[in-house]
């Protein structure tokens, strides 16, 4: 359990860091462009890895995926292009609050769904405390003089 929360946590950290990248990228171009080279990245990466872990037989195993699962590379795509929409007009730490709000609240409604949530209570308590963290930033910005 120790070792997923980790892993989750540095998720977070690279996917903030190639919001950076990637966002600079749509500024000097566009949106469209950001994501393409976003995903060739990615792409090329996976690639490697699969040829260093096991020599590319990975591939003798895949079998026809479900149709659906082709949606979760269209709602990456998606994804990337919002990304790189609103990181250079929100920032970086707003967006990923937003982001990561948008993530909790469906993530608890998935959650419900499939019947993980023991409190959905708290469940909201956390997602309030988030909204009103983002309130916060956004008004205590305005009325404090730097």
């Amino acid at each position: 359990m120790l070792y997923a929360l980790f892993l989750s946590f540095i998720a977070g950290i690279f996917l903030a860091i190639n919001r950076v990248f990637i966002s600079r990228i749509g500024v000097t171009t566009s949106a469209m462009n950001a994501s393409f080279w976003n995903h060739c990245g990615g792409f090329l990466f996976l690639l490697l890895l699969v040829a260093l872990s096991d020599g590319f037989s990975f591939f003798s195993h895949v079998q026809e995926p479900p149709l659906y699962s082709y949606f979760g590379g269209v709602i990456g795509v998606f994804i990337g292009v919002l990304f790189t929409v609103v990181i250079p007009k929100l920032g970086v730490m707003k967006s990923t609050a937003l982001i990561i709000s948008g993530q909790i609240i469906m993530g608890s409604i998935i959650d419900a769904v499939f019947g993980k949530i023991h409190s959905m209570m708290y469940q909201m308590i956390g997602i309030v405390l988030i909204i009103i963290g983002l309130f916060l930033t956004r008004f205590l910005k305005k009325n404090v003089d730097v």
